[in-house]
């Protein structure tokens, strides 16, 4: 069965700290070390980006998703090959939106992702909010215009759009954060609910966590990467089947038809998953949370109350999640290869060792998420028997959790006692 992978919610150079590398060419590049077969353009209402869009991405009438231009594709799949032999890739129109607003004594932060069909359509779009903001400040554009009112002026300039809430838990930025957000989707977007069919799961929380909230469950569940980088594209995905066109994609995540499941961080390793206060390097799980009142025992301030807390609220002493859903939907957990191969060699994964083992790596395997997900051990150990272990470890779940806090990233890693430990054990069994 050909899977299909899409990572739907990047973003550009012109995004606040994101990296200075990143650009159509370098997107596709690295969209095909990864395996991402259908990638967001990101930030495609600012002025600049939609420009770079035009002049380098062509429209494919047959599918209705853009592809870089043959010049551009044929110079980087030389550069790829000869033994690493990528399929092609595909992209789609998209930005995430940040909307500030007051509703109901109280100040709303709310992101959500837009996917388009059209350049077109998006640069009519850009332009008529440009009336009302600065859309050419972030590539992330700030509006005081409400989720409601959004979802009604995107469908109006286009009717092929979709809107997701952006990672829904997120504790200053979203949907359900527990700083600025909102306790349903009715509550936010009121008679334009009807349009949100789909949710964004975020770094900071998986499947299984969002299913513990009943009121979820008609909802599809989206994982996406959130990009700031080209080396992160990927990190968190959608998996389909049959997807062929815009159209597909769309029903795909509207309905959840040909929708395999999603490729997952593991939730801790997001920067938002325990209650805490990064400055006080306070972190509490929210029983521990309960324990304090809600304070920090260093600073008496109130704690930063994260994902896995919010979503203890919303599911309201529910503890079973909906296990039909969870069953129809794979989820898989990754650690980021060069994670792994920092772990295997004691370094840092920006360390000039590891970024050249990983691009060998690739080379010679094929993409980091095939690699991950389905290489056998047998075929990744013909290329370094290491790396066949730390996999193995990955793929049993067998891996050190230290989880993410108040912004502080979480760390989830091999540890290198239990990969030498592997290793002893190999070695006695070749003796055998």
């Amino acid at each position: 069965m050909s899977l299909v992978i899409s990572d739907l919610h990047i973003h550009s150079r012109f995004s606040r700290a994101t990296s200075k590398y990143i650009t159509y060419p370098n997107l596709y590049k690295w969209a095909l070390i990864k395996g991402v077969d259908i990638l967001g353009t990101g930030d495609i209402l600012h002025p600049q980006w939609i420009k770079e869009a035009k002049d380098q991405l062509v429209y494919d009438e047959k599918t209705g998703f853009y592809r870089l231009n043959s010049s551009l594709t044929k110079k980087i799949k030389n550069e790829l090959a000869p033994v690493f032999r990528p399929k092609d890739m595909v992209f789609v129109p998209t930005v995430e939106t940040s909307h500030i607003y007051k509703q109901g004594e109280k100040i709303r932060r709310i992101h959500l992702v837009i996917v388009l069909s059209h350049l077109e359509k998006a640069e009519e779009l850009s332009r008529y909010l440009a009336e009302r903001s600065n859309v050419s400040a972030d590539g992330r554009p700030i509006f005081g215009i409400n989720v409601r009112n959004m979802v009604e002026i995107v469908l109006e300039h286009d009717d092929d759009a979709m809107i997701i809430p952006a990672h829904i838990w997120t504790p200053h930025f979203s949907l359900f954060g527990s700083k600025s957000g909102f306790d349903s989707v009715e509550e936010a977007f009121a008679d334009m609910s009807k349009y949100i069919t789909t949710l964004e799961t975020g770094l900071s929380s998986d499947p299984f966590m969002n299913r513990l909230v009943k009121e979820l469950d008609r909802y599809i569940l989206t994982s996406n990467s959130d990009s700031h980088s080209l080396e992160r594209i990927g990190r968190e995905a959608n998996v389909h089947t049959k997807i062929t066109t815009y159209e597909d994609l769309l029903n795909s995540l509207k309905t959840g038809e040909n929708l395999v499941g999603t490729i997952e961080f593991y939730p801790q390793e997001g920067k938002y998953h325990y209650d805490g206060h990064r400055n006080c390097k306070v972190s509490f799980h929210p029983t521990e949370t309960k324990k304090h009142n809600g304070i920090c025992p260093k600073c008496n301030q109130p704690l930063t109350i994260g994902v896995l807390n919010r979503v203890y609220q919303l599911a309201k002493g529910q503890q079973e999640a909906n296990q039909k859903l969870l069953q129809r939907y794979k989820t898989s957990y990754i650690i980021p290869l060069d994670d792994i191969i920092a772990a295997i060699y004691n370094s840092t994964r920006t360390s000039t060792k590891v970024k050249r083992r990983y691009l060998e790596a690739v080379s010679n395997l094929g993409p980091e998420l095939e690699i991950l997900l389905n290489k056998s051990e047998e075929e990744i150990a013909s290329f370094d028997s290491q790396l066949a272990r730390a996999i193995r470890l990955l793929r049993k779940g067998e891996i050190k959790i230290v989880p993410g806090y108040d912004g502080e990233y979480g760390k989830v890693t091999i540890e290198r006692e239990k990969l030498i430990s592997q290793e002893n054990q190999d070695s006695q069994l070749t003796l055998i």
